[in-house]
């Protein structure tokens, strides 16, 4: 085993070392490779993203008894998944934490147990799309949000992201899957916060949403996964979903120093029964369409 990860702060007990982690992938190419500059933060349930990284993949809980464990990666860059069901044994497992590849160290973490998403249910592992690749489920709703410590704040009126999520068929909450901010009570609405992929409840779209007010939705059916992404370009935000594109015009510098990933926040952190997580990719300045519509379909590819 390589890339030992030990416990986020804050948490201790359980197994520490990370389980999976192969040293024959010398010759690994990472989605990321070609797009590393100006990383904010790299998240991903299902695979490695960098060659650079040789850490866990994810920190989940067994059921069972509540002992943790990291979990790699397999020689394809790919969650071990044959780790996560032996320590996960006869009964369900949960995601903790799930680590950022970027190299910054802005790990998310949900310390609420009864908020975490789940990865394996009663020894079956949770899967989505034909390719049948790992991710967070939420079970009844309720779960997230997951979230880093605070860190340097950005000064930059520029950000991109692109995220891959599945979006349930019911609407009964406003569930949101990648927000950046500043707020320590997560209100992903107001002020700096930002909530880059928002499901907006009253209608089946797609949203940007800042200061409580959207710069940018698209409407998006429902009942499967989407790959997104998000540009802020110091002039305008593009939201782009399938190859089709809302903007508005923005300028705004986003003052963000947390990563949150799913949950409603504003003190009553939601997911939507049925949702599913499974990468999310943020930069810190913006990458251009070209290479946000590249990324998008590469990740569209590999969930489908």
């Amino acid at each position: 085993m390589i890339g030992y990860t030990p416990l986020p702060a804050g948490q201790s007990g359980g197994i520490t070392g990370a389980l999976g982690m192969n040293a024959w992938s010398a010759g690994f190419v990472g989605p990321l490779d070609g797009y590393a500059t100006g990383l904010g933060g790299a998240y991903s349930v299902s695979r490695r993203l960098l060659s650079s990284y040789m850490g866990a993949l994810i920190r989940v809980r067994r059921d069972s008894d509540g002992n943790e464990a990291d979990i790699g990666f397999d020689a394809a860059g790919l969650l071990d998944v044959n780790a996560l069901l032996a320590f996960s044994g006869l009964g369900s497992a949960y995601i903790v934490t799930i680590y950022d590849q970027s190299g910054l160290g802005r790990h998310v973490t949900c310390s609420s147990l009864s908020n975490q998403l789940r990865i394996v249910d009663s020894v079956v592992l949770e899967v989505v799309g034909s390719n049948g690749r790992p991710n967070g489920y939420a079970v009844n709703g309720g779960e997230g949000p997951y979230v880093s410590a605070t860190f340097t704040a950005n000064t930059s009126a520029t950000l991109a992201a692109v995220s891959s999520f599945f979006m349930s068929s019911a609407q009964v909450v406003t569930p949101r899957y990648l927000a950046l901010t500043k707020d320590s009570g997560l209100d992903y609405w107001g002020g700096d916060n930002i909530g880059v992929f928002v499901r907006q409840d009253a209608n089946a779209r797609l949203a940007t949403v800042y200061n409580y007010a959207y710069p940018s939705f698209i409407n998006a059916a429902l009942g499967n996964t989407r790959s997104a992404y998000f540009r802020a370009t110091g002039s305008q935000t593009e939201l782009n979903i399938g190859g089709t594109s809302a903007t508005s015009a923005f300028s705004t510098t986003l003052g963000f120093n947390r990563v949150a990933l799913s949950g409603q926040g504003s003190g009553a952190p939601q997911s939507e029964a049925g949702d599913r997580q499974m990468e999310h990719v943020i930069w810190q300045t913006d990458i251009g369409a070209t290479a946000a519509a590249a990324i998008r379909a590469e990740q569209e590819a590999f969930y489908a």
